[in-house]
């Protein structure tokens, strides 16, 4: 499979991308890669660029942690970054989401390792509304604080 490691979710062509799924579902929160939106209960949810980023890119990963210097790489670029800019992007994700760094019942900080998306997710394909969901996937809270963490550049 070809390595796609250096692609941020808002590089040209991204969404694009063969295995690239456009919408995703947990609860009543709707996240529409395409529309570049987070819907929550119908109703449309305000949050940056980068934040949703963020987002994205730990939804394509969720089976693993997503290490911090691969998080800053597909934020940032080769730009130097403080951790205390990704810690803000996080707090604005989580806030999107409805969650915060106590509950992480969507984003889990998985120490020494980075972040990963834990919540249940339904993969429902195009932003067409007739689509029907193709995938379920669900990662196990138990598996979040041994998840295999990604190499830059894997």
């Amino acid at each position: 499979m070809p390595d796609f490691a250096h692609l941020s979710p808002s590089d040209p062509g991204f969404r694009d991308l063969p295995f690239v799924t456009s919408r995703f579902r947990t609860g009543d929160i709707l996240i529409d890669l395409d529309a570049r939106e987070i819907r929550r209960a119908g109703s449309r949810v305000e949050i940056e660029a980068k934040a949703f980023d963020l987002i994205a890119l730990l939804l394509r990963e969720r089976e693993c942690a997503v290490g911090k210097r691969e998080l800053n790489a597909a934020l940032w670029g080769d730009r130097p970054v403080t951790d205390a800019a990704l810690s803000q992007q996080l707090r604005k994700a989580r806030r999107a989401l409805g969650d915060d760094g106590g509950a992480q019942r969507m984003i889990r900080t998985v120490h020494g390792r980075g972040l990963r998306w834990v919540a249940p997710v339904v993969e429902e394909g195009a932003s067409d509304d007739s689509a029907s969901p193709v995938v379920v996937a669900a990662p196990l809270a138990a598996r979040a604080s041994s998840a295999p963490q990604r190499s830059v550049g894997t």
